[in-house]
């Protein structure tokens, strides 16, 4: 690399000047942005997305009119979501995390509002009450220029969730089990009602609380059922699962009609008849903060409607079980980006590891055009091309040409960088994220060369 050798304790206390001037230049926030582990931080610059995005292939799951699984690219992902196809279109991306599923969701995002589809991109961070309360209030405004009919509820739904959680938990707790007894469950709370309050009021915050990756939002899960004796509250011998159901399905209804508010499926189809010439597309990425909802908007989705929509879904095969019914699984189509068992993907390997991680690391030298790519090949492959005169890499002439856009690495690290992760950490996020830190630790001068990274 043309390092000179440094002593360990000069290593760890000495920050040395890298000898490639585009680092002097960079912003850390730069770096953080473009290796984030996160496909949406990416995606908010459009420009950063597209140097460093690179095809995906995934499989397609075996459909009615396709008897067998099929490896299929994204671009033919995309090409299902013509405005020819009937209303409420929808493509199920499945996979496990980091197996880029939020990529490809990007990718259709970015295709699909070029062509100037109406679109609502509602990334992991988002909630559902985030989204009822503000995301689609919004985006009705953006289109139509007039407030969303009932979204001053969902608003204050949300405001009191956030500041009288005590008091909205106790009425839907209530109001959940008088309505159960209404509807013919033999339900019986002793004296566990002050309980069941509190343990509804402390779930009653991941309403309005930023998700994570792939968890489903729930008052009343299944082993929390199982582990609380005061939730067991129906006599007879009922299911786990249908207590769980049932029990979170008068919480949820007892909360939507004190603050008179719509279900989500209601509210897209009131703003999908607002559209007369083309389809909206909403894009979740991940399928798990729609959980209190799922049912009523996968009933919504299959439906032939005049006010439809076009669905992008991703996430974990936990969080879109609800979607896998005989007739979503005729009408959608499904999507995996990992093979079965594993973390691996169709388009990273060993052999394509060094041209997928190319243009993460020739980004930020590619602000003067050091690097551009001849982009021509097939799947993942890039050509560098020279630098151009006045450019720091035309005057520098540091690096070997070979490796010029991937220093301080070269193809055979980079190899072994990829080949050195468990076979369960072989994903492209956990590639991705191996790479910046060795490169955090040589940019922030923790580290003379990357094999002197703690990695």
């Amino acid at each position: 690399y043309g390092f000179t050798n440094m002593s360990t304790e000069q290593d760890q206390t000495s920050k040395t000047a890298p000898p490639c001037p585009h680092f002097e230049e960079v912003e850390s926030k730069t770096l953080r942005q473009l290796f984030s582990k996160v496909a949406a931080v990416r995606s908010e610059n459009r420009e950063l997305f597209d140097f460093t995005h690179r095809p995906i292939k995934v499989h397609q799951e075996p459909h009615a009119n396709n008897a067998e699984e099929r490896i299929v690219s994204e671009e033919h992902v995309y090409e299902q979501f013509s405005l020819d196809r009937g209303p409420n279109f929808t493509v199920v991306i499945e996979g496990e995390v980091g197996t880029g599923k939020s990529e490809l969701c990007a990718y259709l995002a970015h295709r699909l509002s070029d062509e100037g589809r109406p679109l609502l991109h509602v990334d992991k961070n988002d909630d559902l009450m985030s989204l009822l309360s503000e995301g689609l209030p919004e985006f009705y405004q953006e289109h139509f220029d007039e407030e969303l009919p009932g979204a001053s509820n969902f608003q204050q739904l949300r405001d009191d969730l956030k500041t009288n959680e005590r008091s909205v938990a106790a009425y839907a707790s209530s109001s959940a089990i008088l309505n159960l007894r209404q509807r013919g469950f033999d339900v019986q709370v002793g004296g566990n009602e002050e309980q069941i309050q509190q343990f509804i009021r402390d779930r009653l915050s991941l309403l309005v609380e930023k998700g994570e990756y792939a968890r489903e939002i729930k008052f009343i899960s299944k082993q929390a059922f199982k582990q609380n004796d005061f939730l067991q509250i129906f006599e007879g011998d009922r299911g786990v699962t249908e207590s769980v159901t049932e029990f979170n399905r008068e919480i949820w209804r007892a909360i939507r009609e004190k603050y008179e508010t719509a279900s989500l499926d209601d509210v897209l189809e009131r703003i999908g008849e607002k559209f007369t010439d083309t389809r909206p597309v909403i894009v979740f990425e991940d399928f798990g903060i729609t959980a209190m909802e799922a049912e009523k908007l996968r009933d919504y989705m299959e439906l032939d409607s005049s006010s439809g929509w076009d669905f992008v879904v991703a996430g974990t095969r936990d969080s879109t079980q609800v979607l896998h019914t005989r007739t979503a699984e005729d009408r959608f189509e499904f999507y995996r980006t990992n093979k079965r068992d594993s973390n691996s993907v169709l388009f990273l390997d060993e052999d394509s590891a060094v041209d997928f991680i190319r243009p993460y690391l020739g980004y930020f030298k590619s602000f003067d055009d050091s690097v551009r790519y001849d982009r021509e090949g097939e799947g993942l492959e890039l050509t560098l091309k020279s630098a151009p005169s006045g450019s720091i890499c035309h005057q520098c002439g540091f690096c070997d040409e070979s490796f010029r856009d991937l220093f301080p690495f070269n193809e055979p690290f980079l190899r072994r960088v990829y080949t050195g992760l468990d076979d369960s950490e072989q994903s492209p996020r956990e590639y991705v994220m191996a790479v910046f830190n060795i490169l955090r630790s040589y940019y922030e001068g923790h580290a003379v060369a990357p094999p002197s990274a703690d990695r």
